[in-house]
């Protein structure tokens, strides 16, 4: 019985540590989880960000190339030269005078912005994935760790009952059930001889 008992107590005490294991996992992704919700919220901070710059820049390089055009006047009678070479026109704001140099500087910027927006967006993508993917861990790891608290709930109550059989059981030694077999003996020949 004794052996039964130290068994039933050694898988329980095993049941409490997978249970407090599966507990610390669970924080474990918890936090993870929390981290994933912060490091994607911050991406997206920093995709809205760029994707606010990427539409100033659309916008100015729209309205640059959609304002009426008034007059081209080149510095020097050759077109070979660009870098003299402006352009001059007028929109609603008033007059403005853009170089090439700067209309290829904004362009380059406009490409790097977009450039940094697919990016993030693929960054963003690959967090939503890792997301989901902790989300499903979290499902699994529950699961698990419900269905040991349901097992350690039935060996917790398979112990209690154990202890009280083993308390309503009567234990007599040895020497005892001779007694009892020489006083049955006793009484038989007693019997036998009324």
């Amino acid at each position: 019985m004794h052996e039964d008992e130290e068994s039933d107590l050694n898988i329980f005490t095993e049941t409490d540590e997978k249970v407090v294991d599966l507990m610390r996992q669970l924080r474990e992704r918890d936090k993870r989880i929390e981290e994933l919700e912060e490091e994607l919220s911050l991406k997206d901070a920093i995709i809205t960000d760029n994707c606010q710059l990427i539409d100033r820049l659309e916008q100015n390089y729209s309205d640059n190339l959609s304002a009426d055009l008034v007059s081209y006047s080149f510095g020097k009678a050759s077109l070979g030269n660009m870098s003299d070479s402006t352009i001059q026109y007028i929109d609603s704001c008033g007059n403005q005078t853009t170089s090439v140099n700067d209309a290829k500087r904004i362009l380059e910027q406009y490409e790097d912005e977009h450039e940094m927006r697919l990016k993030l967006s693929q960054q963003n993508q690959e967090l939503l994935k890792q997301w989901d993917d902790a989300l499903e861990y979290v499902e699994r790891v529950q699961k698990q760790l419900q269905a040991e608290v349901r097992r350690v709930g039935k060996l917790k109550d398979e112990i209690a009952f154990l202890r009280k059989k083993i308390r309503d059981t009567v234990i007599i030694s040895k020497s005892g059930v001779q007694l009892i077999a020489i006083l049955f003996i006793l009484f038989s020949l007693y019997l036998y001889n009324c």
